[in-house]
């Protein structure tokens, strides 16, 4: 038997040396107030120092931090059994997921020789993430204006990150204020050229405003899809600018 921690004692085993861990976990079961369970019998919380966490991110910490061990110790073909309550093992099975570990409860296991076999959790090695399955989706440019925010609550309610799907929702709505502000530049461009030459330069420095301001507004979208910007500024700041540009440049010119 070895006392100690857990990680770090592991930390001293060779890789992919064991056959089974069986982990009992801190649960986190800090209560401020009484809960009951279904039945209506009362939840003891846990009042020992171990199983006090400062926050949820300090707790994942800890518990990606151990699972890790097992990961790097566990033989391909070995197993993780996790002891846990509703108040952790799902957190607990997210960062299991994450690591690479594939759980599927009540599974029904198929073998053309033996037949269909039920298996109450069964533990499936796969190269799958999270990520992935995400790369798998719909881009947001194909689905539909009115479905998006739809498309939105559902993705974010099954776990997975719905920046790039709200920058576009968000893009697509500023999009009128855009196309005014490019009609207010364009105005700008085209008064008061009689002469040849004075249209060229005009036509030119069209030109030359529009790659601009797409440069621009590619960059900013890209920051906000990043998450370095703020989704609303990212998508809303190109169509501000150009409008504001747009509108000075004019009044500029009439009173000018």
């Amino acid at each position: 038997m070895i006392c100690g921690d857990a990680a770090e004692e592991m930390a001293r085993l060779p890789e992919s040396s064991i056959d089974l861990i069986i982990a009992d976990p801190p649960y986190n079961l800090q209560l401020n107030n009484e809960l009951f369970r279904p039945d209506n019998s009362r939840v003891d919380a846990v009042d020992d120092d171990w199983d006090k966490f400062g926050s949820f991110g300090a707790y994942d910490s800890f518990t990606r931090d151990w699972l890790a061990a097992c990961r790097r110790v566990l033989k391909p073909n070995g197993s993780l059994w996790v002891i846990g309550s509703y108040h952790n093992i799902f957190r607990v099975g997210t960062i299991l997921q994450d690591l690479g570990y594939w759980v599927l409860n009540d599974a029904q296991l198929f073998s053309p020789k033996r037949g269909t076999s039920k298996i109450k959790t069964y533990r499936l090695k796969t190269d799958l993430t999270l990520d992935k399955i995400q790369e798998s989706f719909s881009s947001p440019e194909t689905i539909s204006f009115w479905e998006l925010p739809r498309f939105i609550t559902n993705l974010e309610k099954a776990g997975f990150s719905g920046l790039s799907h709200r920058l576009h929702f968000h893009s697509l709505t500023a999009e009128p204020l855009l196309l005014c502000a490019m009609v207010l530049i364009g105005a700008v461009f085209s008064l008061r050229h009689n002469r040849k030459s004075g249209a060229v330069i005009a036509v030119a420095g069209g030109i030359v405003t529009g790659f601009l301001l797409f440069f621009v507004s590619k960059l900013i979208l890209n920051l906000g899809g990043s998450g370095s910007l703020p989704i609303v500024l990212a998508a809303w700041i190109p169509a501000g600018a150009c409008a504001m540009l747009g509108l000075t440049a004019l009044f500029h010119l009439e009173d000018g």
